[in-house]
């Protein structure tokens, strides 16, 4: 077998399962067959192979991205749902005399900015769809369960990184102690 049906195979492998189930093999001997008629034929097999390649990944994708599609119903509950809890935060930091945005100096008690609210609003929204499509496409709760810890675990990462860059200070601190205890310090030499 030449090396670009292998390619070609592999390449076939990054279709979902059922599409690749109904039409692999129908797929793989079909690139196979144009490809002995080109070489009895003499013609280039580099632009042949290359034009297939390319024909064939943008397929993989557009066939992915359709099983990842979100219809408008979900997209609208994410966007309330994230609307909703973002109300909590727009409170507090309005009930805030010292915040910014009702003309304080800022940094004391709760004080969010527009860009905050921006970006915690496209956070929240990118959890509630991921969160929807693992229900969605998890069959196993186990499966869904840790899908929905590792997600909200990232997004509680990100979030204290975006607040106070906590999680840098994490690792830097780490980082320290793991020096500071094993007695392994470079030292600059003069």
């Amino acid at each position: 077998m030449r090396a670009y049906h292998r390619w070609y195979t592999a390449l076939l492998r990054l279709y979902p399962k059922a599409f690749r189930d109904r039409y692999g093999a129908e797929l793989a001997q079909t690139f196979a067959d144009l490809d002995r008629e080109r070489r009895a034929k003499g013609q280039s097999e580099f632009v042949f192979v290359a034009s297939v390649f390319a024909e064939t990944s943008a397929s993989v994708l557009r066939e992915n991205l359709d099983r990842l599609r979100i219809t408008a119903r979900q997209l609208r509950i994410a966007a309330l749902v994230s609307a909703a809890l973002l109300t909590l935060p727009l409170v507090l930091t309005l009930a805030n005399p010292a915040s910014r945005l009702r003309g304080g100096a800022g940094g004391v008690g709760f004080d969010w900015m527009p860009g905050s609210f921006v970006v915690m609003g496209l956070m929240l929204l990118a959890l509630i769809l991921a969160l929807q499509w693992s229900v969605q496409r998890l069959t196993s709760p186990a499966a869904r369960l840790v899908a929905a810890l590792g997600m909200l675990g990232v997004f509680g990462l990100v979030w204290v990184e975006l607040a106070v860059g906590g999680v840098s200070q994490i690792f830097a601190l780490a980082v320290f102690a793991h020096t500071a205890t094993s007695g392994f310090v470079t030292l600059p030499v003069a």
